[in-house]
């Protein structure tokens, strides 16, 4: 008797397996509990590979980073299996682009004309400085640089 209800109870979890996998709605889950080495997954991927084989593949979905707006990725619909192809395109762009970004910035112009724009950078700095010394001796102040702050000294 106890083998019977074991038979029609997975009888009934097929035909609702079978149920739930041919309902056509967004959204719809489907959720299959039971107890261990009965089956289940067994069961539910054989099922899943024959009726997949007869449905449209869906499309990949691929999540990009949304710079306006970082809590809401931008969904990008691509046809299926491109997904991949548009991520290893990706990766690999980023590793060109890391490449070049390195190459820019260890190179020696790089280095030479960032040293002249700091060198320019300096020399204003220092005539600006000069010219704010020149006023505020005539009120009774000077103002000193040290570690990238600026103090002023009523010392005179």
């Amino acid at each position: 008797m106890n083998q019977q209800i074991k038979v029609l109870a997975k009888s009934a979890g097929i035909v609702a397996l079978e149920f739930g996998l041919n309902v056509d709605v967004n959204g719809y889950n489907l959720y299959v509990e039971g107890p261990s080495g009965v089956g289940k997954t067994m069961y539910t991927k054989n099922y899943l590979n024959k009726i997949s084989k007869k449905k449209k593949i869906p499309c990949d979905w691929c999540y990009l980073y949304n710079f306006d707006n970082p809590n809401e990725p931008i969904a990008l619909s691509l046809p299926a299996g491109q997904g991949i192809e548009f991520q290893e395109a990706m990766e690999g762009f980023i590793k060109d682009i890391r490449a070049d970004i390195n190459k820019t910035f260890n190179n020696e112009d790089f280095e030479k004309e960032k040293s002249l724009i700091r060198q320019e950078y300096e020399q204003k700095r220092s005539i600006l400085l000069e010219k704010l010394n020149k006023e505020s001796m005539k009120h009774g102040f000077e103002v000193k640089t040290a570690q990238n702050r600026y103090l002023y000294d009523a010392n005179l």
